[in-house]
C-alpha cells in the first residue's frame, strides 16, 4: 500500500468506525477485521466514502505523491531486494536464507500491524463517539 492509501482507508475507518461504511468492520468478524476485507472487493458504499474523503493535505506533500507514484518500486527494492542483497554481500548469508527471511519478517510485520486493529476493535474499549 502507498502511504495516501493507507491514510485515505484510515480517515474513512476512523469516521465511520465500526459501520457498515467502515472498510475493516470489526462487526463482520475477527478474520474480516484482521485481513478479510483486503481480500474482497469493498462494497460500492464503502468505495464512495474512500473517493469522497478528503486528501488534499497528502496530495500537496511532495515526497507522498512522489511515494504514491513509485510504491511498488520503493516497497520491492526497500523491503525485498537491500534486505535480502546486504546478508549474501556483507555476512556471506545464503540467498534462499536470506530471501526467505525477509519474505517471513514482512508476513510478521504485517500481521503485527493488523492485530492493532483487530484485536483492538473486537475487544478493546471503545470510546469512540457513536
Amino acid at each position: 500500500f502507498s502511504i495516501y492509501t493507507w491514510v485515505r482507508t484510515h480517515r474513512v475507518h476512523h469516521k465511520y468506525v465500526d459501520t457498515d461504511l467502515d472498510p475493516h468492520n470489526s462487526r463482520r468478524g475477527f478474520f474480516y477485521c484482521h485481513i478479510g476485507w483486503m481480500m474482497k472487493r469493498l462494497g460500492s458504499e464503502v468505495s464512495q466514502k474512500l473517493r469522497e474523503i478528503d486528501m488534499r493535505d497528502i496530495m500537496a506533500d511532495p515526497i507522498l505523491t512522489f511515494h504514491k507514484q513509485y510504491v511498488a518500486l520503493i516497497n520491492l527494492i526497500f523491503s525485498f531486494v537491500l534486505p535480502t542483497l546486504i546478508p549474501v554481500y556483507f555476512w556471506d548469508e545464503t540467498w534462499d536464507r536470506s530471501f526467505v527471511s525477509q519474505v517471513a519478517r514482512s508476513l510478521l510485520v504485517l500481521h503485527a500491524t493488523f492485530s492493532i486493529n483487530s484485536f483492538a476493535h473486537m475487544w478493546g474499549a471503545k470510546p469512540y463517539n457513536k
